[in-house]
Formats: C-alpha cells, structure tokens, sequence
C-alpha cells in the first residue's frame, strides 16, 4: 500500500525491495500481479514521492527467459522474454522502475539473480527443497548435471545491494549477481557432498522434457500450475540460464563468498 509505505520514509532514505511472492509458489497470476506488480509500483511511487535517494530492486534472472548458452550466456543487454508468471511479473516491477525513473532523481539498481541459497532460506524455496533432499540422502534430478548452474550466495547478493547503493547516484543501473565463473550443478552437490552422504537419481533430460510439454498443456487446458515446469527443467538439462556478472565486476564489484564458502554456511545452519 504505497501510503502506508510513505509514513514510513523520509527525503534521501534509501530503499531496498525484496519483499516477492516467491517464483517456488507457483501462484496464480493474480497473486503475483498483485504483489510483484502492482506491489514493487506501490513501494517505488513511494520512494520517488518522498524523495527517496536510491530505490534498489530485487528481480530475476527469469526475466531473460531461457534464451542463454555456454557460448552467449546471459547478459544485462538481452532483450527480456519472461517464461513464468513469476518472471513476467519481476520484468513488469521493472519496467515500471525503467520507466519512471526520469519523474525524479533517484538512482536506481536492479539485481537479476539466478537461485540464491543460504542460511535461513524460506523452507519452501527452490534450494532448501534440494539442501534437505540431500541431508535425507536422495535427489532426483534430470540430465546429466553437468550443464551450467548459476547460483548465487545470499550474504553476496546483500553485499552487492549495499556496494551498488552507495555507487550509484542517479539513473537506472541492472547489474546480473551470481557466482563467477558459473559452475555446474554438478559441482554444487560436489561441495554439499562434503556435509552429506546421498545418491543423485539422473532420470534423462527427453524424458524431463517431456514430461514439462505434457504439464504445460495439461497447465493450459485446465488453469492449473504445471507439476513439472518447463524452465525448471530446462535450467537443469541445458545452459539455458547460464548468466554473466562481467558487469558488475566491471563496476568494482567483488564477491566476498565463494560456493564453497556458502555452502558450508548453508549447511551448518541446518544442523
């Protein structure tokens, strides 16, 4: 509710965004408009009303769409081509920030981050669902694991917010935020396999796509969310959404932890 978010701003505050019905829910559409949409419109009126100084969003690397590869992985130019509901309404907050960033003299950050892990995660989220696969000794998984998997560290992705906030004076800035170099999704359950003892079930990547072509138009047909999604899967046979922070790097920005540094954290707060 955007006047209740004024009473609680004054001129030159600055305003980090991350509140989100998350993309893991699946939720209907009209959640997500009215939370991710209309919601990130509500809190960034505020802040250019009040005079806010620096009005920070947290997007997703969805926004792209699953259009990166080894070759061209994804980039702050790319044109969006949003997949998910969930993505349609992060690049929608954004386009509204894009948009009306020039009313005033805000500067303002966007973050696309791919899958964030760490301690406290929301336990419904995508990688406390694979953290506690694997402390239960089984996960399931399709392809080969060796594709390109872009995670970020959630102590990172706060780092970032904060350097970024006092960089920036003025304009609109979109920075990806994720380890670098990307690894492999095989790499990651490398680093959990130094905490857990657990099997990696690989069902076939056809068969995963197959199985999202079939949900997706069961999906259609009937209104309901897929079961299995389609760019979840293909985020997990192919480098799809294998993202780049060569800008960010550019513009000073250094990660403070590495995977195996965030893993290890990750895992000791489940203990």
């Amino acid at each position: 509710d955007k006047e209740s978010i004024k009473q609680h701003l004054q001129k030159g505050d600055v305003v980090f965004h991350i509140a989100a019905i998350l993309g893991a829910a699946r939720a209907s559409w009209a959640a997500y408009e009215k939370v991710n949409v209309r919601g990130t419109m509500n809190a960034f009126d505020a802040a250019l009303e009040k005079e806010a100084s620096s009005f920070l969003f947290m997007s997703t690397y969805g926004v792209y769409g699953p259009h990166g590869s080894l070759e061209h992985p994804l980039t702050e130019d790319m044109q969006p081509q949003p997949y998910s509901h969930y993505d349609q309404s992060k690049y929608l907050g954004e386009k509204h920030i894009i948009d009306n960033a020039a009313k005033g003299s805000m500067s303002c950050v966007i973050f696309r981050a791919p899958v964030i892990y760490g301690p406290r995660a929301n336990p419904k989220s995508g990688t406390a669902t694979v953290f506690h696969s694997l402390k239960r000794g089984l996960f399931a998984v399709f392809g080969n694991t060796k594709q390109k998997f872009s995670v970020c560290y959630v102590k990172n992705l706060a780092n970032a917010f904060v350097y970024f906030a006092q960089k920036h004076r003025q304009g609109v800035h979109i920075y990806n935020m994720a380890h670098s170099p990307a690894g492999t999704l095989e790499d990651f359950l490398s680093e959990i396999g130094k905490y857990y003892s657990f099997r990696v079930l690989k069902m076939p990547a056809s068969v995963g796509l197959f199985l999202a072509n079939i949900s997706d138009a069961i999906s259609k047909r009937t209104g309901t969310k897929p079961l299995v999604p389609m760019d979840l899967v293909l985020g997990l046979v192919s480098d799809a959404y294998n993202s780049s922070i060569s800008k960010a790097i550019g513009q000073g920005y250094k990660e403070e932890y590495s995977i195996s540094e965030g893993v290890k954290e990750t895992v000791e707060s489940l203990k």
